[in-house]
């Protein structure tokens, strides 16, 4: 039977057995941390610095998996992805009864996932890993091989959501816009999903 898990971000000063007792009431429970996250020494590398990550650990601020203490019940897209306002086009938007709509599940995934692209990298400073690289390409001439650029930064910045475990990327691009288009497969094993969204270079 699968373990019930939610994601929790890593906090700065966080170590592999603070977050056991923080999260599990119980520092001893630190293995079952590293187990379910397939983890290796030093767990958690002290930076945020994605230029100091090592092979299978988390950075501060990354998030990690941590059994649902006291819950039974089955496991959900939504307990897994969260549940976050809906944006349409960078705005919030209402529901039927004048309250914020909401995104839950792989819809809400989908959203993280083109929030991350459609934002430049290391521009987010509490967390300089976030983003995409993509955005170097605007203004590029549309040739081969820019368009295999966007694409394999794409991937990369969608696969460093540790809700993703693998994606299928493509990416046009054309004057000042890239067209992207991604097919992710979530780590919970559900129906892949597509992000897909058009950037367009601002006017300065």
């Amino acid at each position: 039977m699968a373990v019930r898990v939610k994601l929790i971000q890593v906090k700065i000063g966080d170590t592999i057995q603070q977050l056991a007792a923080r999260e599990l009431g119980d520092v001893q429970r630190w293995r079952e941390l590293v187990q379910i996250n397939g983890l290796r020494p030093p767990y958690i590398v002290p930076s945020i610095d994605e230029a100091d990550k090592e092979p299978n650990s988390l950075l501060w601020g990354e998030f990690i998996a941590v059994p649902s203490i006291g819950d039974t019940g089955p496991l959900t897209g939504a307990g897994v992805y969260g549940v976050d306002p809906w944006c349409v086009q960078g705005q919030l938007i209402a529901n039927e009864d004048g309250d914020l709509a909401l995104a839950g599940g792989t819809e809400n995934l989908g959203q993280a996932i083109q929030h991350r692209i459609g934002t430049p990298y290391r521009s987010y400073l509490p967390h300089p890993d976030y983003g995409c690289e993509v955005h170097t390409l605007l203004g590029v001439r549309n040739r081969p091989a820019a368009a295999l650029l966007g694409a394999g930064f794409a991937r990369r910045a969608t696969l460093r959501d540790p809700r993703i475990e693998e994606a299928r990327v493509g990416a046009h691009v054309l004057g000042d816009r890239i067209y992207i288009m991604v097919t992710a497969n979530p780590v919970t094993k559900e129906t892949p999903f597509d992000a897909n969204l058009v950037l367009t270079l601002p006017q300065v």
